[in-house]
């Protein structure tokens, strides 16, 4: 029996598993999961598939039953999705929002019972996601909850989408989104100052103790400076900090403003003052020539 001990609750681990409708075989390291949960009962949803009732679901039980989702154990989970492999034709798009929802509605549930639980959903697909925005929306709603995602990807698929992790994964992102957009003037702050703004306060609001950072790489002039001073004064009271780069040889003077070093804090146009200095301005051209100073 797996738990962790933290004052007088005992939180329960369980592993929410779900299984993409592939051919694959994780025998070496499966039966590792099932220690994970006390009584080896895992809810296991499959996706991507054209079921009996004559449509395509992204979530549907495993087990092939209406009204329980749980099988039991490892082997458990192998029966299941050998057994629905012959009652359903596999199909796309690839959707990972319906799953992860499902997930979250479960974590969510717990909360709200005080089921001191932490849950893990285990995606393993071999399927490049179409439904990109609406997972990153559903992951950002259930971020609150007690629970973590781990997807794997088996096969030689492009899972570009799913790298976003890391240095690496910002890079590999931004160089394949170079491809779907088209750059474009003006340049503006201040929605994105206010994006992150909302995270943080939604952090707050939920007693969530995190510090964010926001690092803006520009090589442009912004052209909404008061909007964003605006954006950054209101933000000035969260656990938020922004650290701006400037890459290229454009006038960077607006951002040494709202970089506010010089002991005087940024002013909304109400004339609200900032409650503290967040923002740091960076000019890659001076971290090169060794003459930066923070």
């Amino acid at each position: 029996m797996a738990y962790v001990l933290y004052g007088k609750f005992i939180h329960e681990f369980s592993a929410y598993v779900i299984l993409g409708m592939i051919c694959f075989s994780c025998s070496p390291n499966s039966p590792v999961l099932q220690f994970y949960d006390s009584d080896r009962r895992f809810p296991a949803w499959g996706f991507g598939a054209k079921i009996p009732q004559g449509f395509i679901s992204h979530c549907f039980n495993l087990n092939a039953t209406t009204n329980d989702c749980e099988v039991v154990g490892v082997d458990g989970i192998m029966s299941a999705y050998s057994s629905t492999l012959y009652s359903v034709a596999l199909a796309g798009p690839t959707l990972f929002g319906p799953v992860v929802t499902k997930a979250a509605e479960i974590a969510n549930h717990a909360v709200q019972y005080s089921n001191n639980k932490y849950f893990v959903l285990l995606i393993i697909t071999d399927g490049v996601i179409t439904d990109v925005q609406e997972t990153k929306d559903a992951i950002v709603r259930a971020s609150d909850l007690l629970l973590s995602i781990l997807i794997v990807g088996v096969g030689a698929a492009d899972f570009t989408q799913m790298r976003v992790v890391g240095v690496d994964g910002i890079m590999s992102a931004y160089s394949s989104t170079l491809y779907s957009v088209a750059l474009a003037g003006p340049t503006l702050f201040g929605p994105v100052v206010t994006k992150a703004a909302e995270i943080a306060n939604h952090a707050v609001q939920y007693s969530n103790n995190k510090y964010f950072v926001l690092l803006i790489i520009t090589d442009g002039v912004i052209t909404d400076v008061q909007e964003t001073k605006d954006a950054i004064v209101r933000a000035s009271d969260l656990p938020l900090s922004i650290l701006i780069v400037g890459v290229g040889a454009a006038d960077f003077t607006q951002m040494r403003i709202l970089d506010a070093d010089f002991g005087k804090r940024l002013e909304s146009s109400t004339g609200r003052i900032a409650t503290r200095d967040i923002v740091q301005f960076v000019p890659v051209q001076e971290v090169e020539g060794q003459h930066l100073h923070l």
